[in-house]
């Protein structure tokens, strides 16, 4: 194993209030990952983030008791394809201060498969805590980063313990109360979970976030979130900009809407396409209408989410729409069990549970509607807040749950409360081997495609270079192949726990008799079957050849010898090393003939311009004197 890398890091911060806050994009690779935190005075949301595609994984407003806006917080997450250096990166808000921290991930050191895992924790003492962090692939090298918005002109001086790579800065608008401070720190640690210790900050609003980074190796063990985007319309049938991540296995819709009447979801599309399932309860009256739609694998990209009730929204507070995308779905029946709860009446608040295992996630999505105020639905330690949505007339809340068989709740609590929570099933990803292995590469489990490893390398197998051709056994536990196999030839047998090769080299060209127990093969097999490079130092080739014709064209290394059976017409190509030889069994060493063709090492019984009689019988051992 090995830890996620850090390539660089950076921060920006206003210098005024600004309505297009902006930071310049830093230098990176295709297949780099950048993680960036970005936070904001006030709790009004950030409407764009600039002219490149992100992931949203949290997105958080902060108010205080008396419904005061007091900081905004989003982190986001983008797989670069290597043209981003040096880009302007504006987003667009309003006349705020803004700050921003971000982390460049070294390509090839996470995995590109498992999104950045967060969760967050907020407060108003001098110790900004973020939250303690399980992200479900596993006890594996993990990267922890921890951030902490701090809302005015605070300071932040002490960092969680442990960590490294510590700093803070502060906005330097003119006006001390349009401040917003900042502070980070990150460690790596061989750990299924973290809780990181506090910052020491002012004592003041604050928003805390903890962050996990699987590497390389690791694999999920429930369904990751790479993103998610909220909306809010008053409209019957609007239309929604969305943009799908790569990767997206399911795209789950929640949506809820309040009319004063009765009012249902009539139907909804993502990019025209009808959903594969959806759940709702109609709302009437006093009640919310709440419910999900889902779609399976769907395309990625900018797509349209077309939503259509029964009936116009009532302007008070309308519909709000969270859209959120999931991998490690089980896409033939993604959904395990959903449940909802609905009230009327002031200081409502009610409980829906759904059945689910330990490998699920479990997402709740509570609505409240209360005039010139702010959602109170519950705060569990219990509950990952993925996102927050207030207009000041309703709320949403967006949660991640704690999965459990058939005790998950959510709990909303408001004038007209309306709950939906559903249980996503989870499936594990096929391993797949699609391009040539790096140096370092390792592969678990089997491997898939046209041109592979015909059986699964075992846990530690590790490949070096590049497969053109198939592997037909599995390397045992610590065997390493080296060179590229290529061409029209195969490496029949297993390698060894020594990297040996014990079975036979087939194709138009080869060694009649296996390589013995501890010869060792090194180089690259060309189209032909020939072995064109040299053999490692210790290799020795024994037994006899099957064709009189075959050809052995590479150099032996320095200890390397080749014994044939006496008659055998044997071809070495290129130069033997020093202190090469080859034996032929002559039965007297006094006798032999040097060769112009072949280095003097090798033995012929016969002279060069000895010419056979084919009358003659021909002689096994020394031919008749004068011959």
């Amino acid at each position: 194993m090995a830890y996620p890398s850090v390539l660089s890091r950076f921060n920006a911060q206003s210098t005024a209030n600004t309505t297009s806050p902006s930071f310049t994009f830093p230098t990176v690779d295709a297949g780099d990952r950048v993680v960036l935190c970005v936070g904001k005075d006030d709790a009004v949301a950030i409407t764009a983030f600039g002219s490149l595609a992100w992931n949203v994984i949290a997105a958080h407003p902060m108010r205080d008791a008396g419904d005061n806006d007091q900081n905004h917080i989003y982190v986001l997450w983008r797989d670069c394809d290597g043209s981003e250096d040096g880009t302007t990166i504006t987003l667009t808000g309003d006349s705020e201060n803004y700050a921003f921290r971000g982390w460049v991930l070294d390509a090839g050191t996470f995995n590109p498969d498992i999104p950045p895992v967060c969760r967050t924790s907020r407060g108003t003492s001098g110790a900004a805590d973020p939250p303690a962090l399980a992200p479900r692939f596993g006890t594996v090298d993990t990267l922890w980063l921890t951030w902490v918005l701090v809302d005015g002109n605070s300071t932040v001086t002490g960092f969680p313990s442990g960590y490294g790579n510590t700093g803070s800065a502060t906005s330097t608008s003119g006006t001390t109360g349009d401040r917003v401070t900042h502070g980070w720190s990150e460690k790596t640690a061989n750990a299924s979970s973290d809780d990181p210790g506090a910052f020491t900050n002012t004592n003041t609003h604050w928003t805390a976030v903890t962050i996990a980074i699987a590497p390389v190796d690791a694999a999920s063990t429930a369904p990751q979130l790479l993103g998610l985007q909220t909306f809010n319309s008053t409209t019957q049938s609007p239309s929604l900009s969305c943009v799908v991540p790569t990767g997206t296995e399911l795209a789950v819709a929640n949506f809820i809407g309040f009319s004063g009447g009765t009012l249902s979801m009539s139907t909804i599309t993502l990019n025209s396409v009808t959903r594969d399932s959806i759940y709702q309860v109609a709302g009437a009256g006093a009640r919310y209408a709440c419910g999900r739609a889902v779609w399976a694998n769907p395309t990625a990209g900018s797509r349209t989410l077309a939503p259509s009730w029964s009936a116009a929204p009532s302007t008070l507070g309308g519909a709000i729409y969270t859209v959120s995308y999931w991998a490690n779905v089980d896409t033939a029946s993604p959904i395990r069990d959903d449940e909802n709860y609905q009230a009327e009446g002031s200081g409502t608040s009610g409980t829906a549970t759904v059945d689910s295992t330990t490998s699920d996630a479990v997402i709740g999505y509570c609505a409240s509607y209360i005039p010139n105020g702010h959602n109170t639905a519950l705060d569990s330690s219990a509950q990952q807040l993925l996102s927050e949505f207030d207009n000041e007339t309703c709320g949403v809340l967006v949660r991640e749950l704690a999965p459990g068989a058939s005790s998950t709740t959510m709990e909303g609590a408001g004038a007209y409360t309306a709950l939906v929570v559903t249980a996503i099933k989870f499936a594990a990803a096929a391993a797949t081997l699609s391009a040539a292995l790096s140096t370092t590469a390792t592969v678990t489990g089997g491997v898939t495609g046209g041109t592979g490893l015909g059986s699964a390398p075992s846990t530690t197998a590790s490949l070096a270079g590049a497969l053109g051709h198939t592997l037909d056994a599995a390397p045992s536990t610590t065997a390493t192949v080296a060179g590229a196999l290529t061409g029209e030839t195969e490496l029949e047998a297993s390698a060894s726990t020594t990297a040996s090769v014990t079975g036979a080299l087939d194709g138009e060209t080869d060694l009649g008799a296996d390589p013995s127990t501890t010869a060792t093969v090194g180089g690259t097999l060309d189209a032909k079957g020939d072995l064109e490079s040299a053999l490692s130092t210790t290799a020795t080739i024994a037994g006899t050849f099957d064709e009189t014709q075959d050809n052995l064209e590479a150099d032996l290394s320095t200890t390397a010898t080749v014994s044939a059976a006496p008659g055998a017409i044997v071809s070495i190509s290129a130069a033997l090393s020093t202190t090469a030889g080859l034996t032929v069994n002559t039965g007297n060493d006094d006798d032999y003939y040097p060769s112009p063709d072949v280095d003097e090492a090798v033995k012929s019984p016969y002279p060069p311009d000895y010419i056979p009689d084919p009358d003659e019988p021909e002689y096994v051992n020394d031919p008749p004197d004068g011959r």
